[in-house]
């Protein structure tokens, strides 16, 4: 397992470094795979939690991939009309939402044309806070303070949300605002390049590597 975290300039690198182990199977999030598939055409490549594969040139269809890439379309982006709807139901007299969009996330600009699209059919005035760093996300959530929204909400899982969550949670819960996320599980924050803390969930009967940020 290798972790970029959160820096991509440094994905490039880990990619050749997992690469040059040999292993059976690659894994990894959209935006790490887009940079596996143009490294190798014959390792097997499982992609995870991707917005458009398709769209994103790393499929050739949903039901046929084809090349050595395949995995799972979570479509996220279309999580904000149904999270901003459910917002709305709870908290009846909500007019001001936040929503963190990942920028590091290939999907970004469908989660964000599609948040648009559903605040204004429900009457909800939207503050995105795109984010691409932990400082990225540290200012957003200054920034929340000043905006007084309502609740606050995310796009999906993306490289950085996911190595920062713990701070998206904790600021939330300090401005007493209501959340909305994507995982009911403890977040894991990698302390290394090499290796995570309980990120691994089990271990595989054969060689896998797996490249994150």
């Amino acid at each position: 397992m290798r972790y970029a975290n959160a820096d991509s300039g440094r994905v490039p690198a880990l990619v050749d470094e997992v690469i040059a182990l040999r292993p059976d199977v690659l894994v990894g999030f959209e935006s790490v795979v887009r940079i596996m598939k143009t490294k190798t055409s014959t390792i097997p490549i499982v992609l995870t939690n991707s917005s458009d594969p398709v769209g994103l040139g790393l499929a050739q269809s949903l039901a046929r991939p084809g090349g050595n890439v395949t995995g799972v379309s979570m479509l996220w982006e279309l999580m904000p009309p149904k999270v901003l709807e459910l917002l709305k139901e709870i908290l009846p007299r909500l007019s001001r939402v936040g929503v963190i969009i990942d920028t590091t996330s290939p999907g970004s600009k469908l989660v964000e044309q599609n948040a648009r699209k559903a605040a204004a059919a429900l009457g909800l005035s939207i503050v995105l806070y795109p984010a691409a760093s932990r400082a990225d996300l540290v200012q957003a959530m200054a920034r929340m303070e000043k905006d007084r929204i309502g609740a606050l909400t995310t796009g999906g899982p993306a490289p950085t949300l996911l190595s920062h969550l713990d701070l998206v949670i904790a600021e939330a819960t300090r401005m007493r605002l209501a959340l909305v996320f994507w995982d009911r599980g403890k977040p894991c924050r990698p302390p290394s390049s090499r290796s995570g803390r309980a990120c691994r969930r089990r271990t595989a009967t054969r060689r896998a590597s797996w490249t994150g940020f």
